[in-house]
């Protein structure tokens, strides 16, 4: 069961309009439509909402409406097993990273140099965060820098799970390194030993 909840933000409801919907927090919302999740955060000039595809960052002036997703009694018991198997892959899968931040352009100034998303579809962009030149966001995509008009930025996400991995190779890489020195250093020890 669906109950609908539209807002049309302007500039100068912001501030009302999220003030009423931090109620919605942690619940399982529709926003505009198309993007279904759990809304981790309402603040000032964005939300966060976390869907299948992760934690996301959307600006209130692209927020058209949000709808509050209630499940009936009925689906509730016929969804018992799908429900505890989806709690044992929520028990497995990490708990979201939320990137705080008071106004949306604090989150981008965050994740500098981290490796990020605007936007979805046709129209997303892949690349690194590179900081922000007034109004417009600086991302390195293939060696070329962009610079995107905030206004624009419909949607934001951090691909942190990218970086743990790459972060966790390079440990894994500097570790393996390190075990090489030290075979070699004990198989030198092991040959002077014999040379005495």
């Amino acid at each position: 069961m669906y109950y609908n909840h539209y807002h049309h933000w302007n500039q100068g409801q912001n501030f009302y309009a999220s003030k009423s919907f931090k109620s919605f927090v942690g619940t399982t919302v529709q926003m505009n439509s198309k993007i279904k999740g759990t809304l981790h955060a309402i603040k000032s000039d964005y939300c966060v909402i976390e869907s299948n595809d992760g934690v996301a960052y959307y600006p209130m002036h692209h927020v058209k409406g949000f709808t509050q997703v209630v499940e009936d009694e009925q689906d509730n018991n016929s969804q018992t097993s799908e429900n505890d198997e989806q709690d044992q892959s929520q028990e497995e899968k990490e708990e979201a990273i939320i990137v705080p931040g008071k106004r949306f352009v604090d989150v981008l100034d965050r994740l500098k140099g981290e490796s990020c998303q605007i936007n979805q579809g046709p129209h997303k962009i892949k690349g690194t965060v590179m900081g922000r030149a007034g109004d417009h966001l600086m991302m390195e995509v293939n060696n070329e820098v962009l610079y995107i008009p905030l206004f624009h930025v419909q949607s934001f996400s951090w691909n942190y799970n990218n970086n743990n991995n790459n972060n966790n190779n390079n440990d894994n890489n500097n570790n393996n390194g390190d075990n090489a020195k030290n075979e070699q250093k004990s198989s030198g020890n092991k040959q002077s030993s014999k040379n005495k």
